[in-house]
């Protein structure tokens, strides 16, 4: 009888893969050394996102419980997932109360980040070692793709941002379908997608952009007929589909906004630059050559930001060089590298359109009204993320080249120039590892782009001045006091000063005054002003205009020769053209009182569309006699204090100087901003204007009295 033959307790596979948990795991520590050093109770930043984000985290777990967070949108108000609160966490810690201090929920947040990079750094080395390296450099190269991410730098701000695992676990079991055709990975990537998704929702959609660049790259390079091809494609479309069906449900009843904005700023404004890909103030090497030669022009961070390296780039730049002798001439040159068995042409053609997508391409090509078929992907604002999945297949690729091509060198007896090459290879990306650990914690600016349009609305009103509708205040129950900032540096304009007049002050705080701004208090002083002008805009007949205070020049216009659409005030307004830029304004101004120039205000209101952010802007220019320019400046409807419906009232201060004797104005429309223009004035800012048109409804300083 055939004796049978024990398989070895503890084997090379097995002892290699603990040595690499442990790598990992040291290599997370070395990462995250500022943290560890304070039993991970740390807030890097409290300023930008690191501020909010933290914020919106610690307030919802200590204060609130469910879905519900209250420390934003006052005094509404918002769902959880829009502030970046990592509900996956918070949700769960949030029912602790009482047993859970901020301490202790900055160590789950950071145990959850750092848990991240040590999972990307086993993944990658897994992956490395099916492309056929060797355990122990599929280890190192791992943790240098890993610390050389751009994830890296959202550990100190967009913490949500940070879980460095999420992209490479995706390649991992995307690889493994590809080539085991196994139904088990499409499973792990719906679960795991969910799991990050309930973290952040932008994890969902770089699923969704890495499985289109995968079915496009599987569609080109794939043998077989049509209908194999959808047959292995279905079960991964299945997985990622499933994940956004779960989120979309679980937003359906969780979310009871209905006017959240369609497309929030910044889709196309943040898209990948090339200078992301090939420079980074952080790298030692560019640092060296913007202080020794003439080129200046690097890349400093930002949402495209994917910097790859010098040794990853080298080996890529040699790849394309040699690329036209292969197809082109037919002909391989040995000292250039090609050679990278295992590694299929569809991981190259899933990072190149990863890539050209995170560009913009092709809404950038003039086609952005292809945004309007995808809806869904305008919610996730930033296109330049998503070049995180080139720079994992890129950095990966070229580890692959650099070993393989390494082995044929060897091949050809060449063991002295493998070593030398090998050396200066990792020298190479591990100094630009250690100065992105040195610098990772650092802060990003952003801002939320998803509030509800009304609540936004009703909010910013507190800022407009007495004659504003205060909804939120008038019709709610919350009624705690609003904390003013007022900085030395700057001069509040007449609004905030009203502000600040109806307000208690507290006391100083570094470089600004604090104010409590208490909600009834302002409704009452609002209310009195209200009810002044209502009395005398009683004793007006319709279509009348009128100044309480004359301290100079004033001029209205109700644009009621004009045939727009809608309406804001009176009969008329001005329509929407195709025009980029129209004379709007040209009045003459009489000479203000004494040598002080004087304030005044400019005010309009433009209707704007739901379907995304664009909004006009007006351009001011004041003129002396002569006719000789004295200022001008843009004014932006964005900044918009008050509102209705749809209409913005774009309201800018600025000084009358002595001299000037003729203001004009112009309507500038950046691609569609508007749809109708109404009721601009110009008057002293301490001018009272009261209007009445032929229906009764009355104006006061252009805004409308309710």
């Amino acid at each position: 009888m055939e004796a049978t033959k024990m398989k070895p307790f503890f084997s090379t596979n097995t002892l290699w893969n603990w040595v690499a948990w442990v790598f990992a795991c040291l290599l997370t520590a070395y990462i995250f050394s500022p943290i560890l050093r304070y039993h991970a109770m740390v807030m890097p930043s409290l300023s930008s996102d690191g501020g909010k984000n933290l914020f919106t985290y610690l307030f919802h777990i200590l204060h609130d419980k469910g879905l519900h967070f209250s420390g934003m949108n006052y005094p509404y108000g918002e769902h959880i997932v829009f502030t970046d609160g990592q509900p996956l966490l918070s949700v769960p810690l949030s029912y602790l109360k009482g047993k859970i201090t901020i301490e202790n929920a900055l160590v789950v947040l950071w145990a959850g980040i750092m848990l991240s990079y040590v999972v990307a750094i086993r993944t990658c080395t897994q992956i490395l070692i099916h492309f056929k390296l060797p355990p122990w450099l599929a280890m190192l190269f791992g943790g240098l793709i890993v610390s050389c991410s751009p994830q890296i730098f959202r550990v100190s701000g967009h913490f949500a941002l940070s879980y460095a695992c999420a992209i490479p676990m995706l390649f991992y079991y995307t690889l493994q379908y590809h080539d085991l055709k196994k139904l088990k990975y499409p499973i792990y990537i719906f679960v795991s997608g969910t799991l990050f998704t309930f973290l952040h929702p932008y994890f969902s959609a770089m699923s969704l952009v890495w499985l289109g660049c995968y079915a496009v790259a599987y569609f080109i390079t794939a043998k077989g007929t049509l209908i194999d091809k959808i047959k292995h494609l279905l079960p991964l479309k299945m997985a990622v589909v499933g994940v956004f069906l779960v989120f979309w449900v679980f937003m359906k009843i969780t979310d009871p906004a209905t006017d959240r904005p369609i497309t929030p700023y910044g889709i196309l404004e943040y898209c990948t630059r090339g200078l992301d890909i090939f420079t980074s103030s952080v790298s030692p090497y560019w640092q060296m050559i913007v202080q020794n030669t003439p080129f200046k022009k690097i890349c400093h961070g930002g949402e495209g930001y994917a910097y790859t390296g010098w040794a990853v780039l080298t080996m890529l730049t040699l790849l394309i060089i040699h690329a036209p002798f292969v197809y082109f001439f037919k002909k391989k040159v040995k000292f250039l590298p090609v050679h990278a068995p295992h590694f299929s042409g569809v991981w190259v053609l899933v990072a190149l359109f990863a890539l050209l997508f995170s560009m913009g391409v092709p809404f950038v090509w003039n086609m952005d009204w292809l945004l309007d078929y995808a809806s869904l992907l305008k919610q996730f604002r930033t296109l330049g993320r998503f070049v995180w999945i080139f720079y994992y297949i890129a950095t990966i690729y070229g580890a692959v080249l650099a070993y393989h091509n390494g082995m044929l060198l060897l091949e050809q007896g060449k063991r002295v120039l493998v070593v030398i090459l090998g050396v200066l290879f990792m020298a190479i990306w591990g100094y630009e590892a250690k100065c992105y650990i040195d610098t990772a914690l650092m802060a990003v600016d952003l801002m939320m782009s998803r509030s509800r349009w009304g609540q936004t609305f009703e909010q910013v009103r507190i800022a407009g001045g007495c004659y504003t509708q205060k909804a939120q205040w008038l019709h709610g129950s919350d009624k705690r006091p609003l904390l003013l900032m007022v900085l030395y540096a700057e001069k509040p304009d007449p609004n905030q000063e009203y502000l600040i007049s109806a307000s208690t002050y507290i006391g100083h705080f570094d470089v600004c005054k604090l104010y409590a701004c208490y909600p009834e208090r302002l409704l009452a002083i609002d209310k009195a002003k209200k009810d002044s002008a209502k009395a005398i805009a009683n004793t007006l007949r319709a279509g009348q205009d009128t100044c309480l205070v004359n301290v100079g020049t004033w001029y209205i216009n109700h644009l009621d020769s004009c045939k727009a659409d809608s309406t804001f005030f009176s009969t008329g307004a001005f329509p929407y053209t195709l025009r980029k830029e129209i004379p709007l304004i040209d009045v003459p101004i009489a000479p203000v009182i004494g040598d002080t120039p004087v304030l005044y205000e400019f005010s309009c209101w433009a209707l704007v569309g739901r379907e995304d952010y664009k909004t006009p802007y007006f351009h001011l220019f004041l003129y002396d006699s002569s006719g000789k320019q004295l200022f001008d400046t843009d004014m932006l409807t964005k900044e918009s204090t008050d509102n209705n419906g749809l209409w913005l009232r774009n309201g800018y201060f600025f000084y009358m100087p002595p001299a000037c004797r003729r203001v004009k104005c112009w309507l500038v429309e950046p691609d569609n901003a508007y749809k109708a223009i109404d009721e601009t004035m110009i008057a002293p800012a301490n001018a009272t204007i009261i209007s009445k048109d032929k229906a009764g409804r009355t104006m006061v300083n252009n805004h409308k009295l309710n």
